[in-house]
């Protein structure tokens, strides 16, 4: 899946780790990554950041994706 986004992803990771952004630009950037990746390690480091925004939006992309690939592999 991050052939298709590898463009989008390094912009959200941006916005999501600028202290002049939106809290909810910030949250929903992350979740959206979380939808585009498969690997929770590209977003993994934001768990620590400084901004618990940023830390707890991280937490949920990183839920999100696991459970995708859960279900992905039911249908499997």
């Amino acid at each position: 899946m991050e052939d298709v986004f590898e463009v989008a992803v390094p912009y959200l990771l941006k916005a999501c780790e600028n202290k002049n952004e939106a809290a909810i630009v910030k949250h929903e950037g992350l979740v959206a990554v979380g939808e585009m990746i498969d690997d929770e390690k590209i977003i993994e480091y934001l768990l620590s950041h400084e901004d618990p925004i940023v830390s707890e939006s991280c937490a949920v992309a990183i839920n999100n994706i696991r459970n995708r690939l859960a279900e992905q592999a039911e249908w499997a």
